[in-house]
């Protein structure tokens, strides 16, 4: 059920923040907008958009906007990104820095388990509401727009693919107290599991359900756990009851004061360059508080890659913040979103109403249509940037962005369709994803659209032993190689660094956008055919890897244009 309060909280934020589209406003904001990026490459990505938004008078112009991406070489996780930003920050603004209030958005990465994010950027995502269009970029900041006011200089800390909405109210709540302030949202027991959690320095106090107690407060935090149990939330004394359940205080976005960033840069400083991932929650909370202990150092469980600087770092970092205070202002009248999955964007978008009423989310944004039915709220879709002659032919929990279509085109239910020219007659079985990208190769452009399910895995990898059983589109990778008529060897090169669905060289390319979905779309449909035919094809195969390494940005970002100018007409 949806939280009317919330709702009318994001919605009073959201008006402010419109204030300030396009314009240099008086208001109190962040001096600094940070977005990381995983690569130069990327960087440039992040930077061409933020101009064209700019230009387009959909960003504040108060702020300056920075895109910083990743040291060369070794992965160092968004916590090394923290700290490299932090680096970069100093060099360009010196002393200056400690007066200003900086914002980072931890958006680099290349989104593998949403993939029609990879190309441009998680916190590019379009989103179904605002005039512009928001993208995430835009929203993030209006669920922030309240904290400069309030703030210090210093660093706000906060990730690109997830939903902040609250209700503060009191006038105890700020970012001004000596250390690290984050926000708190509380949360059934079972969300500690995938997620951080705070041991309040006196948590029976800190209970904020009773309905005579206002829903923002302050507290101390004695530690910072990072994905426990049931048990240690319980043992560490994080879980409090209200009418028989249990809760705690999960964690998402955090500022730290400048004496805490200067503590990280003078570390960086000395033992820099990072030879190791490092995460901007689990590494960095986890140090802080009167009760901290380094036994995380030694936990690797929730690590991908293990290296052996990884230990060493990590009490490195700890001993560095040890002693740093943890305060958390407790939102009790909040949610937390999450959409960095195929599966959860579908849902949050098409069936989560609750979502969908306190973010105001539409049906149809930026649409052009010859049916001339706008804003039917009844059927379970979203389309966005996009010209679909009848909207008829759109199936239920379906999210179009960025596509043109034809009259006497099908999309089955449970899709996500993104940047995608349709030809005539085609038809799409329900449960795809579908996402065109333009690439430049041998200084040709060609069109490759990824095709699979929904429910499909990309980041897992398998041994040599085991590809054969990798599960694509409700089939086995096997019945793909006979379908494609290709050798097994060749999906996976030796100098693959993995064998997992995003490496797997499986994608043809062709020089019209239209003709390349059709053929992803014959893909899938004679992989679900119970007699398929063999798929003619004698071209190059790419991998998703591959295609975002010679993506072609400029093309796509004019294709988006020239789409803008049709539904503008």
């Amino acid at each position: 059920m949806a939280d009317f309060i919330i709702k009318n909280a994001t919605f009073e934020k959201i008006v402010k923040f419109n204030k300030m589209r396009g314009k240099y406003s008086s208001e109190i904001f962040w001096d600094v907008v940070v977005l990381s990026a995983l690569d130069c490459d990327q960087k440039n990505a992040f930077e061409m958009q933020i101009k064209e938004k700019i230009e387009r008078k959909e960003l504040p112009l108060s702020p300056t906007y920075h895109v910083m991406h990743d040291p060369v070489g070794v992965k160092v996780g968004n916590g090394g990104a923290v700290i490299a930003i932090i680096d970069e920050l100093n060099q360009i603004y010196g002393e200056k820095l400690e007066t200003l209030k900086v914002i980072i958005f931890l958006s680099g990465g290349y989104s593998q388990r949403l993939p029609s994010a990879s190309a441009l950027g998680k916190i590019f995502t379009a989103l179904p509401f605002g005039d512009p269009i928001y993208q995430m970029i835009e929203v993030k900041l209006a669920l922030f727009v309240d904290f400069p006011k309030r703030m210090n200089a210093g660093i706000f800390v906060a990730s690109s693919d997830c939903f902040e909405l609250y209700h503060l109210d009191g006038d105890e709540w700020n970012f001004t107290r000596e250390g690290v302030t984050a926000l708190a949202h509380c949360s059934p027991i079972e969300v500690g599991l995938t997620h951080g959690v705070y041991v309040l320095d006196d948590l029976k106090s800190s209970q904020l359900l009773e309905s005579n107690s206002t829903t923002t407060k302050m507290s101390g935090c004695k530690r910072f756990l990072h994905k426990p149990s049931k048990e240690l939330m319980r043992s560490q004394g994080a879980v409090f009851i209200n009418d028989s359940k249990e809760y705690i205080y999960s964690d998402s976005a955090y500022y730290m004061d400048n004496n805490t960033a200067k503590l990280l840069l003078n570390w960086y400083k000395m033992h820099g360059p990072l030879a190791c991932e490092i995460d901007a929650y689990g590494d960095f909370l986890q140090s802080l508080g009167s009760a901290a202990t380094s036994d995380y150092c030694r936990d690797v469980k929730n690590v991908t890659v293990v290296l052996d600087e990884l230990e060493k770092t990590r009490l490195e970092i700890f001993n560095v913040l040890k002693g740093t205070p943890l305060n958390i202002i407790l939102l009790d009248k909040s949610k937390f979103y999450h959409i960095g999955t195929t599966q959860e964007y579908i849902y949050h978008f098409c069936i989560d109403n609750a979502f969908r009423e306190e973010l105001s989310c539409l049906n149809h944004v930026m649409l052009k249509t010859d049916s001339g039915v706008l804003g039917d709220r009844s059927k379970q879709h979203i389309l966005i940037h996009s010209y679909i002659p009848d909207l008829s032919c759109i199936g239920n929990c379906v999210i179009v962005e960025y596509s043109i279509l034809n009259a006497d085109n099908k999309i089955g239910d449970n899709c996500i369709i993104s940047n995608c020219s349709f030809p005539n007659g085609a038809c799409v079985p329900s449960n795809t994803f579908l996402h065109t990208i333009p690439l430049s190769d041998s200084g040709k452009v060609y069109y490759v659209t990824l095709v699979f399910d929904v429910t499909d895995d990309l980041k897992t990898s398998v041994t040599s032993f085991e590809t054969g059983h990798l599960q694509f589109c409700g089939k086995t990778l096997k019945e793909l190689v006979f379908l494609l008529h290709i050798n097994e060897q060749h999906i996976w090169p030796e100098t693959c660094p993995s064998r997992n669905l995003w490496n797997a060289k499986i994608y043809p390319a062709y020089s019209d956008p239209a003709q390349s979905l059709q053929a992803a779309i014959d893909i899938k449909t004679n992989l679900l055919c119970p007699n398929f035919s063999v798929f003619t094809y004698g071209g190059v195969l790419y991998s998703i890897s591959d295609v975002l390494k010679k993506k072609n940005l400029c093309c796509m970002l004019d294709m988006r244009a020239k789409l803008r100018d049709l539904i503008e007409k």
